[in-house]
């Protein structure tokens, strides 16, 4: 490895991690978690509600993002103006956020407050109003979002690469949609998915800070009485393979190209994945330590930067590369991370990089739980992918028995180097291509 700014990789104490303490109840129709922590008086809810944007109905591609943006735009008992005065008042910081396998509203607020901003999330989940004049102001709103985020060549590479993979169906569309989707959704598509995918459905409450568990749950209690959400996601849609080494070539005005590489992967639950996470990380996900980094920044001065990710879902996932580089550089640097990638299935990496790789990701992984938010959506997400409350212990071990030999192996099974969908955004004529 060429010289370079490194991460500081922590000592190796023990090969677990200490998650936080938390407490899980189930009902019949919803679970809640709480996790006290009476360090400071204030506390973060999470409300989970599990399908996301994989369900969106061909045509209406965003659908699931429309309708979660409008829950808090109006219930039976309040207007939208109303509403944000009363998120105003309470002082805390609220969210609103779909992806492909869920939908998630966040609020942050101070102990005293948290009865209120829990009864107000309830209300969101239970009581929506979908008013015509919030929809028509959202929908236009979201098509402002999908306009800008489609004219960065970013946008552009993302769009063209998850349709390569998964076609328009599934993750194959971005959360927010399509531009000509959102265009034709009305009012009653919107009633048509609250009924269908989110008002049967088993939701899931989680509560970190300074909050009891016993006082919240008896709470909860009597807010979701009725509640009858025993409905799992659907899971049986079909989404075709891509043809095999797609090349999928995006003009635009640009001094430089955007590139993008990859595949179809592992889904969360995969036992392969660990080893996966340490591949990842040498061959690209290590920033400067990183194979590719090395190759492309260090030794040819291609790209300031150069990565790679794997995005593990419930129903799948992608494995996948990224640059920007001069156009004129563009096919060049794209046979090297090709090269880079072949390599890593070839020969098995050496105990260094090994040992750098999984101190890194054990010593990183707390910094998942470094506020009350950030705990809150961790929890939320190990009980969505079924990984448990004692997660962190689980991957600490998991990770730290990875071998150079089951990298090579994991390598070898799952990366396909020669059929790797590639996009690339930016002046044809003068990337060579």
């Amino acid at each position: 490895m060429g010289s370079g700014i490194r991460p500081q990789i922590p000592n190796r104490v023990a090969p677990s991690l200490q998650g936080p303490q938390a407490a899980k109840w189930e009902s019949r129709w919803w679970t809640s978690i709480v996790s006290q922590q009476e360090e400071i008086p204030m506390v973060a809810l999470r409300v989970l509600i599990p399908g996301g944007s994989w369900e969106d109905p061909p045509g209406k591609e965003g659908i699931a993002h429309l309708t979660a943006q409008l829950l808090p735009e109006g219930t039976g008992r309040r207007s939208a103006p109303d509403i944000h005065e009363l998120v105003d008042n309470l002082g805390g910081r609220f969210f609103v956020e779909t992806n492909g396998d869920y939908t998630m509203l966040g609020f942050s607020v101070l102990r005293g407050d948290l009865a209120r901003a829990l009864e107000l999330m309830v209300e969101f989940l239970r009581e929506p109003a979908f008013p015509e004049r919030e929809f028509q102001s959202r929908r236009q709103r979201l098509l402002g979002e999908i306009a800008s985020w489609e004219d960065r060549p970013g946008g552009l590479a993302h769009r063209a690469f998850l349709r390569a993979l998964w076609g328009a169906a599934g993750y194959g569309h971005e959360p927010r949609g399509l531009k000509e989707a959102v265009e034709s959704l009305r009012q009653e598509d919107v009633w048509e998915h609250y009924r269908s995918r989110i008002e049967g459905r088993r939701v899931l409450f989680v509560a970190v800070g300074d909050v009891a568990p016993e006082p919240l749950q008896e709470k909860l209690s009597g807010l979701m009485q009725g509640w009858e959400g025993g409905g799992e996601p659907g899971r049986t849609l079909s989404c075709p393979h891509p043809a095999e080494g797609s090349r999928i070539l995006v003009h635009k005005d640009l001094p430089q190209a955007t590139v993008l590489l990859g595949q179809r992967c592992v889904p969360r639950d995969h036992p392969d994945l660990y080893a996966l996470w340490v591949m990842n990380h040498v061959l690209g996900g290590g920033g400067f330590a990183s194979r590719l980094m090395e190759e492309i920044r260090s030794r040819r001065g291609m790209a300031y930067s150069v990565s790679s990710s794997l995005d593990a879902r419930m129903r799948g996932g992608w494995f996948r590369v990224g640059f920007q580089t001069q156009n004129r550089n563009a096919r060049q640097a794209l046979e090297i991370a090709l090269e880079q990638a072949e390599r890593i299935r070839r020969q098995p990496i050496c105990a260094r990089e090994l040992e750098e790789a999984k101190g890194f990701l054990v010593g990183s992984f707390p910094m998942r739980l470094d506020s009350f938010s950030s705990t809150a959506t961790s929890l939320a997400l190990w009980e969505l992918y079924g990984l448990g409350l004692d997660y962190p212990q689980r991957f600490a071990q998991r990770v730290w028995g990875v071998s150079e030999e089951e990298v090579l192996r994991v390598a070898q099974e799952h990366l396909e180097p020669k059929n790797w969908v590639q996009v690339l955004v930016g002046r044809q004529d003068a990337m060579g291509i």
